[in-house]
């Protein structure tokens, strides 16, 4: 793990916060909750062999987005059963029935959750394996405790589900499938995984795809903590003077009220942005309709910093810069 000033830090998955093993996997806190929200909670599960099962239950509140890091997982979705990989999104909100089982050993999924707090759940569990008194109903216990405390309700799995294709369902985002897609900046092709509507109104996640060289600025101080998940390639952050590298599959997490720079440095460098406030796909769809209609206004800066501000992008400039 690498960090500098103000904690900007790159996690591995070998890093860690806090980790909870039950030896049939192994749960990994690598960003806590912050805000009133509890937004970008983000935690890594690692399920040591298949046929590993949550069972179909719902939360009544929050949103789960679980990204498929390793291996596959089935997934039944009110009664629809898909099969999802590596790449893949499943967005679960409040009320919506799900349960999932592993498919191969090692599966690994990076859960990123907003409004629920799984790691104050995780430590409930801890606690009660620890410290409740031995009984013959006491796994059933333990579950009965965190549910009732976390507000996850258990229910009846299915009959007579369909199998489908994972295209079919709202809830999931395929590998290479984008729901928009934006490629009028030069050197970023901007690709929407994640909408706002799943992640109950207060961010989207973004795939961004940047040619080698090319930097996005953040020099403004803001109030949004950055996440950004590196798929492939290598990218560079600079702040407070000091540089650090991060690599496929590594996790950058960037406090509130941070200045920095983000290059790509690999010729094939996708990250996801795990966080993104700005209201960027309506700022994008607006600028792709400028772009076409009225050209003068894209060429005006003070009419770009009025569609930046308009909807709150933190994003201050991007150069070719190596």
């Amino acid at each position: 793990m690498e960090t500098m000033k103000n904690n900007i830090i790159i996690k591995t998955p070998a890093d860690a916060i806090k980790s909870y093993d039950d030896g049939r996997r192994s749960v990994t806190l690598c960003v806590p909750p912050y805000g009133d929200k509890h937004i970008n909670e983000v935690i890594d599960t690692v399920y040591y062999e298949k046929g590993y099962y949550i069972p179909y239950h719902y939360a009544d509140r929050g949103a789960e987005t679980l990204l498929v890091l390793k291996g596959r997982v089935e997934v039944t979705l009110y009664g629809k059963v898909c099969e999802c990989g590596e790449g893949d999104f499943v967005n679960i909100l409040a009320h919506c029935p799900y349960s999932l089982k592993t498919l191969e050993d090692g599966t690994v999924i990076r859960g990123i959750y907003t409004d629920l707090n799984m790691s104050s759940m995780y430590k409930d569990m801890e606690l009660l394996e620890k410290n409740a008194l031995p009984c013959s109903k006491k796994a059933d216990y333990i579950s009965e405790v965190y549910n009732a405390e976390h507000s996850f309700f258990a229910l009846t799995e299915p009959v007579d589900t369909v199998k489908v294709e994972k295209g079919t369902l709202p809830q999931i985002t395929a590998k290479d499938f984008a729901i928009y897609e934006y490629n009028g900046w030069e050197g970023v092709n901007c690709k929407l995984k994640v909408g706002r509507w799943n992640l109950k109104r207060v961010k989207e996640i973004w795939q961004f795809e940047i040619d080698k060289g090319y930097q996005l600025q953040y020099f403004k101080p803001n109030k949004n903590e950055r996440l950004y998940h590196v798929q492939t390639g290598k990218v560079k952050i600079e702040a407070f003077g000091e540089t650090l590298f991060a690599e496929e599959g590594d996790l950058i997490h960037i406090p509130q009220y941070t200045p920095f720079a983000l290059t790509a440095m690999s010729e094939k460098t996708v990250i996801l942005d795990l966080n993104v406030s700005t209201r960027l796909f309506r700022m994008l769809e607006m600028l792709q309709l400028a772009q076409r209609d009225e050209p003068e206004k894209v060429a005006d800066p003070e009419w770009m910093k009025w569609l930046l501000d308009m909807n709150g992008s933190f994003l201050t400039g991007f150069a070719l810069v190596e």
